[in-house]
């Protein structure tokens, strides 16, 4: 009806190894040669519109990426995580109907082709299925309660990555020239984006530890209070700050060494302020002192030592420097130390946070299999339905201990979640929703790989190394 053209992109080997453009109209050909096939051409007047269409999703999704984790409303049953719902599921709204004229307009559909894709595309299907066969479907689609598990809110959050995807992966291909050099800058933008945020949160967590508050409204006071969540997931959101800080770091930076004076002293002052943010985060992971944060970065920290070792030993054994550049590892090395030593040494307590209370990691388990055994197949590979770890927990936890006081006080809770999120998924979405759970993690982590290998063999573009 709109006469729009779908296109699957493939990656930068598969296009080199077809050697011609996908989703070409065919053309004539000739004995012994190929002749050229005519591409999808848009006039300019539909060039034009997509790329102010396209400049719309872009600030949205940056919005998106900056105000979620700190944004909040004085207002409701639950302040933060109710408001900051609304707020993502409006902005996604908006940055998919933008898109979609965006499209029209354009007159094409490019979607990235990676397995990363398949991987969101098959956990959707799993919790959507797992959803229709729920013993509370209005809860587990996601029209009652706030459960982050639900199938509204895993759609909404693969709608974001699609979003992200389509449109950054597009403009990062098309700044591809004939030599494969790429312009990273609108890559760029949404992290730096996402790293304005943590520092706006770090600042306002250092503020409240410091016993500076200057919000008006009463659940803001207390030493508490962050605009993520509990204290744990602020230091979870933190760490993730850290890791990408350290990434950052450790990273090739070729702008910054450029010949050019002003893109010289940009990058510096960047250099410099992402340094300052990773040892903001630092200090205030110490003084919550979350063990979890701390494994998580130790696996960061080898992973990126690791990759800086092996990327300056290839460029060395390539000929392209004479000696590899040390101090790219000591960042990581000094935080995997760091993380070391704080798991090792019992530090001594500097504040007084409300303890998270969960199930534990084995309670989750054997709830989880009491689950898996009360049905047929279905409940096997689906579960009992997503948002319904609360009735689960009511109908299968162990009798009390009468003589643990904690367990017999919060006997009586119905939690709705156990222990973390992909122990939790086995009770609600079964043995698929674990498996695509675990598949999105892999095809991410080959991914990252696959982009490293890609990244190694691209020619340089700065000035010196």
């Amino acid at each position: 009806m709109f006469g729009i053209k779908i296109k699957f992109e493939k990656s930068p080997k598969e296009e080199k190894k077809a050697g011609i453009e996908e989703g070409l109209v065919s053309g004539e050909a000739e004995a012994g040669k190929i002749t050229p096939k005519v591409a999808f051409e848009e006039t300019a007047e539909q060039k034009k519109l997509g790329q102010a269409w396209g400049k719309i999703v872009k600030w949205v999704l940056y919005l998106l990426v900056f105000l979620t984790p700190i944004f909040f409303l004085p207002w409701g049953v639950s302040p933060v995580a109710q408001n900051k719902q609304f707020l993502a599921t409006a902005l996604i709204a908006i940055a998919f109907i933008v898109w979609l004229a965006k499209t029209i307009a354009s007159g094409k559909l490019v979607w990235p082709k990676t397995p990363v894709n398949i991987a969101v595309w098959f956990l959707v299907i799993v919790w959507a299925i797992s959803s229709f066969l729920s013993m509370s479907k209005y809860r587990s689609i996601g029209l009652v309660g706030l459960e982050a598990d639900s199938l509204l809110n895993i759609i909404k959050y693969a709608l974001a990555f699609f979003l992200v995807a389509a449109t950054f992966r597009q403009s990062s291909r098309q700044a591809f020239g004939d030599r494969g050099e790429e312009k990273k800058g609108e890559e760029n933008k949404i992290v730096y984006a996402f790293l304005s945020s943590v520092a706006v949160l770090a600042i306002f967590t250092g503020l409240t530890l410091a016993n500076i508050n200057f919000l008006p409204w009463d659940f803001t006071k207390t030493i508490d209070f962050n605009t993520v969540g509990t204290t744990n997931a602020l230091a979870l959101f933190l760490g993730a700050g850290l890791m990408l800080a350290v990434g950052i770091m450790t990273s090739n930076d070729s702008e910054i060494r450029d010949s050019q004076e002003k893109i010289n002293k940009k990058g510096a002052l960047v250099k410099w302020g992402i340094c300052s943010l990773a040892i903001i985060i630092a200090i205030e992971l110490v003084l919550i002192n979350f063990n979890f944060v701390w494994w998580s970065l130790i696996g960061a920290m080898l992973f990126f030592s690791a990759y800086v070792f092996a990327r300056e030993a290839q460029a060395v054994r390539g000929g392209a420097k004479q000696a590899p550049r040390i101090q790219k590892l000591i960042f990581p090395l000094v935080v995997l130390g760091v993380s070391v030593i704080l798991l090792l040494v019992r530090t001594p307590v500097f504040f007084q946070f409300s303890q998270e209370v969960r199930p534990t990691n084995q309670a989750t388990y054997d709830i989880s299999k009491e689950v898996l055994k009360s049905g047929g197949i279905a409940t096997d590979l689906f579960g009992s339905g997503p948002g319904t770890f609360t009735f689960d927990y009511g109908l299968y936890r162990g009798p009390v201990n009468n003589q643990n006081a904690i367990e017999k006080l919060f006997w009586g809770v119905r939690f709705n979640q156990g222990f973390s999120f992909a122990s939790t998924a086995l009770a609600t979405a079964g043995v698929l929703g674990v498996l695509a759970l675990a598949l999105l993690i892999l095809s991410f982590l080959w991914q990252v790989f696959r982009k490293s290998d890609l990244l190694s063999e691209a020619p340089s573009t700065g000035a010196s190394t």
